[in-house]
């Protein structure tokens, strides 16, 4: 049995479950209600239909849109984020797989955060140092290159 007790809160079997449309969920994780019916046509989300076909999402799926949106923050496709969501296995298993790309992704982006520390630790020549002093030339050397010295 469903009673409604507003737009945004129904009691089913004796349990609140709260609702919300697709503005509302785009103002809650911060994309656009274009990305949400995106991940809908890539069967990531899928809400409920109310007569008139509005979308209405639930708190769990409020819940998974706002990690999808994570995933997607890390850089994590589309593909790989329906593949965790809907693969073969228990959602333990999948909660699991989940994790480990996130770790794997954050693994990637450390990596790549030590090489623009490295590259911005051994520091960049001032321009004025390489027009002053005609020694510090920074021109690579290229197999058949003309050489510049006159």
């Amino acid at each position: 049995m469903t009673l409604r007790l507003s737009r945004r809160l129904e009691v089913r079997d004796g349990a609140a479950a709260a609702v919300t449309g697709i503005r509302r969920l785009s103002e809650l994780t911060g994309v656009t209600p274009r990305a949400l019916r995106y991940y809908e046509a890539q069967g990531l989300l899928r809400p409920h239909r109310t007569a008139a076909g509005a979308r209405i999402f639930t708190a769990h799926q409020c819940d998974l849109a706002s990690m999808i949106v994570l995933l997607r923050k890390l850089d994590v496709p589309v593909a790989t984020i329906a593949r965790l969501l809907k693969g073969p296995g228990s959602e333990a298993d999948r909660l699991s797989d989940l994790r480990r790309a996130v770790e794997d992704k954050m693994v990637e982006l450390a990596r790549r955060l030590n090489e623009v520390r490295r590259t911005l630790d051994a520091g960049l020549p001032h321009e004025s140092e390489s027009q002053n002093n005609p020694s510090s030339d920074t021109s690579m050397d290229l197999p058949g290159a003309v050489s510049r010295q006159a």
